[in-house]
């Protein structure tokens, strides 16, 4: 295809949006100052709300794609605290009332401890869910259940709010994406126009973009350091936010 016909704005721009608010944003700025020039001061005129609108919307996806990554990571983290910490604490607890061969104590592990840090996202929380339920027969161990049962809710409120923000994510990378698609089109649009504008001499064209930013790899992301898609899920749970958690 004639390179002339491929939008070297949306291509060149396809995985960081980060780099078309660059280019947008330059390109605005030279036009407003060249709008002494009718022509010019009409094309600053429709492309300065665009901008606009691409440049609220990237900053709402920052807002989401920050608290989705704080979120998912405390997520993680309560996980990894269930594994290294919170499991041998409640155990330890338990055997202070009953021995770890005791026919209670295996009741309340039947499995020992490793279900609680082995396998499936979902099969630990139903763990901590199944644990807090068997505490409710020992009233000895009262205050253990409702540790475990507030653990457990806490847990499952933290990935239903990390959830909602990866929905949230994805809904605003796409609203994000057509909006990048559009200053791009406008882009394309404004070049269209100096090119008839500047016919004679197209050299001058190059004083309205920042050129490099639409080489190969020019100005672009680190490799892996992509904008346009959400984060990949790192977690897969669906089972715990339909469980209620257990209570005395």
């Amino acid at each position: 295809m004639l390179t002339i016909l491929v939008n070297r704005f949306e291509t060149a721009t396809r995985g960081s949006f980060r780099k078309m608010l660059i280019l947008i944003t330059d390109h605005l700025s030279r036009l407003l100052n060249l709008s002494s020039d009718p022509v010019i001061q009409d094309l600053f005129n429709l492309t300065s709300p665009i901008k606009e609108d691409f440049e609220m919307s990237y900053g709402e996806w920052l807002a989401i794609k920050g608290n989705y990554e704080g979120k998912t990571l405390q997520f993680n983290n309560m996980l990894d605290e269930l594994r290294s910490s919170k499991i041998y604490t409640w155990g330890a607890t338990i055997m202070l009332t009953f021995p770890r061969n005791s026919p209670e104590y295996v009741a309340l592990f039947p499995d020992g401890h490793a279900p609680f840090y082995e396998g499936p996202y979902e099969v630990r929380l139903s763990q901590v869910y199944a644990l807090a339920s068997r505490l409710n027969n020992y009233p000895a161990l009262a205050a253990l259940q409702a540790e475990v049962a507030a653990y457990h809710a806490l847990l499952i409120s933290t990935r239903d709010e990390q959830q909602q923000l990866e929905s949230a994510l994805k809904t605003a990378s796409v609203e994000l994406h057509k909006n990048r698609v559009t200053v791009a089109r406008r882009m394309y649009t404004n070049l269209g126009v100096l090119m008839g504008k500047h016919a004679n001499n197209p050299a001058d064209i190059e004083q309205y973009f920042e050129l490099e930013l639409l080489k190969d790899g020019g100005g672009g992301e680190a490799p892996g350091d992509g904008e346009e898609e959400p984060p990949e899920p790192e977690i897969t749970i669906t089972m715990a936010s339909k469980q209620s958690t257990p209570t005395t």
